[in-house]
């Protein structure tokens, strides 16, 4: 009896050993392939398992160890079924993750508080096949990705099946068509079937927070048909990536109406409705592979070719704003403009665009050009095809050719194309391009009285292009500034003082005024430019805008008693600032006597 007593404690000891072992292993799977599991399965061994402690914790207190034994058995089966229904063998992941902290999936891969689009860098080559619908193929491409991007696709695809949703989630526009270019892209728009884009953030917001402990804020832009923004899209952040939702669409239009009826469509319709087909390319996340349904994506990629989907005149009249989109990319991909796309830009086109598109649209393409986008190109081609004069609401038919409202005129276009061309020429280092080109587009029209209130330029970058105030409060600087470096490089002597002077008078935006001087005036060539910038770097008042008087305030109201605040207080403080780009040793002590020396009539 002695022996068997401590046959069937070790026995006991061993079944407990087991039946903890069993369900940290329950655990371990419950929190890493939660996603895997049919909800079957997963229900069934949270109550298993509690049921099993519930057990040995009644055998413990009426300390009946032999009833360690009677435990479901069925929670072998389930393990089992779980463990072959998920690829990547969690219990091993688990014990690799305790000793080396890699490996497991619910921490490295899914810990959403903590990722960024910028964690894992590491690149990934995919080698996909292209369909052009369900059943042709049309070759392979290679598609590149981050590490990141791989973790939150594969996250989508896994609530897809967790809720058995049925369906293909794509992802669409620039951000397939810039990898196959081997570009970067952060912008990712994921396509969704069957649902618009907020009901399937519910979905991936229900799913997060269920097995992650958190949800994210949904935000929706509304569509505004009459606008021509036909688009409802949510946008969601998700692995820190702000990642937009938006259904697959077809929209239709009544005989008597241009405002679409918008319903969710299939692949195909969403294709043919989007601008060009370079940025008409899926990348199925689902299945893997490129879907180019307008057969045309790729072609036009590798020829660098800009095309509309559907018939050019009516996508444009569809939506004007991909007049400028055309340019946009065109000039941002260095890619040509298909002939009858080019055909189509016509007066009834113009109009459209005039009359239809809203103005913060507008702003947001041309604030993307003069940001992503070659400037010179794109403002070249947008003047060729009348653009800019629509934009700037300068008439381009009949004897009046002048804006009754600002006296812009083509002239004036004309000459700040001009300029452009010559700022392209001189290829000027270390400035704000965008400021510039800007600057050189409002320059014609320095002599033009004000628009109300505002200045030309304000009223042209203000209010017609509705660009931010730093963008018209820039141009006018460097519109100002070029005359004054027009007067400084006239003169027949270039010093520290003189040179100093002309940056503090401009301000931070010295560089691309004396450039626009340069320009502006035809110099012969591009040295003069470079010759006051390094003379300005050897003696060290590059930031002379941000010179400071030494002697201020009190100080100086105990030196010179009679000073007041005003005119004379300010040329004080100027008047030191001078003797310090005469001589950059000058002491404190003897600026004090050069104020009293100068100032005599304020002791």
């Amino acid at each position: 009896m002695y022996n068997n007593g401590y046959f069937v404690l070790y026995t006991n000891c061993i079944i407990v050993l087991l039946i903890f072992l069993l369900l940290l292993y329950s655990v371990t799977l419950e929190s890493n392939v939660k996603l895997d599991f049919p909800p079957l399965i997963y229900n069934q061994m949270k109550n298993i398992r509690l049921n099993i402690v519930n057990n040995i914790r009644n055998c413990i207190k009426n300390n009946n160890y032999i009833g360690f034994s009677s435990f479901d058995s069925n929670l072998f089966g389930l393990c089992a079924q779980a463990y072959k229904l998920n690829t990547h063998k969690p219990f091993e992941h688990w014990l690799y993750n305790t000793h080396t902290n890699k490996g497991i999936r619910h921490k490295s891969i899914l810990n959403m508080k903590k990722t960024d689009p910028h964690s894992d860098q590491s690149k990934i080559t995919l080698d996909l096949e292209v369909y052009r619908n369900e059943n042709e193929k049309a070759g392979r491409v290679t598609l590149n990705i981050t590490g990141s991007e791989k973790k939150l696709f594969d996250l989508l695809t896994e609530c897809v099946k967790f809720y058995e949703l049925d369906m293909d989630l794509r992802v669409v526009g620039g951000w397939v068509r810039d990898k196959l270019l081997k570009n970067e892209n952060k912008d990712i728009d994921v396509a969704i079937p069957k649902m618009t884009g907020m009901e399937f953030c519910e979905y991936l917001n229900k799913f997060t927070k269920d097995n992650y402990g958190f949800s994210k804020t949904v935000g929706i832009v509304k569509r505004c048909p009459e606008q021509s923004k036909h688009l409802e899209t949510a946008t969601m952040s998700v692995l820190g990536f702000d990642v937009d939702f938006v259904n697959l669409r077809s929209e239709d239009y009544a005989a008597d109406s241009r405002i679409p009826v918008m319903r969710i469509g299939t692949p195909y319709e969403d294709c043919m409705r989007r601008d060009f087909t370079v940025n008409a390319l899926f990348y199925n996340i689902t299945k893997n592979y490129i879907e180019d349904f307008t057969t045309k994506g790729i072609e036009d990629l590798n020829q660098s070719l800009i095309r509309t989907c559907s018939e050019p005149f009516e996508t444009f009249m569809d939506d004007p704003l991909r007049t400028i989109r055309a340019v946009r990319f065109s000039s941002r991909l260095n890619f040509k403009l298909d002939s009858d796309l080019v055909k189509s830009i016509n007066d009834e086109v113009l109009e459209a665009l005039e009359h239809k598109v809203s103005r913060s649209r507008i702003s947001q393409e041309i604030d993307n050009i003069l940001s992503k986008s070659d400037i010179h190109e794109a403002f070249k081609q947008m003047y060729t095809f009348r653009m800019l004069h629509v934009l700037l609401n300068v008439p381009v038919r009949g004897e009046e050719r002048v804006d009754k409202v600002s006296g812009v005129s083509e002239g004036m276009l004309s000459e700040a194309l001009s300029l452009m061309d010559h700022v392209k020429k001189r290829n000027f280092e270390d400035v704000e391009h965008k400021y510039l080109y800007l600057a050189a587009l409002v320059v014609p029209t320095r002599e033009l009285g004000p628009v109300g209130k505002m200045t030309v330029a304000d009223y042209l970058i203000k209010e017609r292009l509705k660009l931010p105030n730093k963008y018209s409060s820039s141009a006018n600087t460097i519109s100002n500034g070029s005359l004054v470096f027009t007067d400084y490089l006239n003169c027949s002597e270039r010093d520290r003082v003189s040179t100093g002077l002309a940056i503090r008078t401009v301000g931070p935006l010295w560089k691309e005024s004396l450039a626009m001087s340069v320009t502006e005036t035809n110099r012969v060539d591009y040295k003069e430019f470079e010759e006051v910038v390094s003379l300005a770097k050897e003696h060290g008042i590059e930031e002379a805008y941000n010179f400071k008087a030494p002697v201020t305030g009190s100080e100086l109201t105990e030196l010179l008693p009679k000073i007041t605040s005003g005119p004379k207080f300010k040329a004080a403080l100027e008047f030191q600032v001078k003797l310090m780009l005469q001589n950059e040793n000058v002491t404190k002590d003897e600026l004090k006597e050069r104020l009293k020396s100068e100032f005599r009539e304020l002791l």
